[in-house]
């Protein structure tokens, strides 16, 4: 466990193969909780390393305490209309994703650079915490040499993700901190919708999440020559399905040589 801001979150670390001399080539897993479990039954299945997988996720197991804390360690500020919940009076804290990433940067990776010596890094995050994770690549806040952001959350606050993609297309090459060697934006091509909504909450969400989306997202950022951006949209996957192939994506980005 990792205090951050009075609130514990768990770690998880685990390594396959044996430890390299240039250090570990390390896959940080956001949603730890969920993601963790998966990637390591994918890695001992086929991947034979050297890899160290980091999960960041919280001490609780009550899905709603999760949500809640999603909601504010991985999200910009939003206002309450702004959140897709079912019932609009309900109220989720946000604008947490700032400090979360600097906790990320500042306190999660110093700790396993103590247990092991990191090598490049890559970023995982599906959904909001997809949202995240394309931040991070915008505004250098994440030392990562590749990310992948499965199905992410491009309408969160109005897409504001659209707005930090133009933020950072405006940015000179000096200005820019860093470069990630590839960032790889998956999307799910079958829509679920959800159960138990009625006609004014279905309506609510469908308002909030119409508009630009992810592959509009990768068509803003291509051709810059600080990111390598690829997309790739998986017409089987669902919202929920594309997080098996997006880990498994990840961790072979994450394995590559180089």
């Amino acid at each position: 466990m990792i205090d951050a801001g009075g609130l514990a979150h768990r770690i998880w670390i685990k390594a396959f193969g044996a430890a390299p001399a240039a250090g570990w080539p390390t896959l940080v897993l956001l949603d730890g909780n969920a993601s963790v479990p998966l990637a390591s039954r994918l890695g001992e299945k086929e991947h034979a390393g050297p890899l160290l997988i980091v999960g960041i996720g919280y001490p609780e197991d009550d899905r709603q305490t999760i949500i809640r804390r999603r909601y504010r360690d991985l999200t910009s500020r939003a206002s309450r209309d702004g959140i897709p919940t079912r019932d609009p009076q309900t109220s989720y804290e946000t604008g947490g994703r700032d400090a979360f990433l600097a906790f990320l940067t500042d306190r999660v990776l110093p700790f396993v650079e103590t247990l092991a010596p990191l090598g490049r890094t890559t970023l995982f995050g599906h959904s909001l915490a997809g949202h995240l994770a394309v931040n991070a690549v915008l505004t250098s806040r994440f030392p990562a040499r590749s990310i992948v952001a499965a199905d992410p959350s491009v309408w969160w606050n109005r897409h504001d993700l659209m707005r930090d993609a133009e933020a950072f297309r405006q940015t000179s090459l000096a200005d820019h901190r860093g470069a990630v060697a590839h960032l790889r934006i998956m999307m799910a091509g079958r829509r679920l919708e959800r159960e138990g909504l009625d006609a004014d909450a279905r309506r609510r969400i469908e308002m909030l999440r119409t508009g630009p989306g992810g592959a509009d997202l990768a068509a803003r950022l291509s051709g810059d020559p600080r990111l390598v951006v690829s997309l790739s949209v998986h017409p089987e996957q669902t919202h929920g399905s594309i997080v098996r192939p997006a880990i498994d994506e990840a961790i072979r980005l994450a394995g590559m040589p180089g």
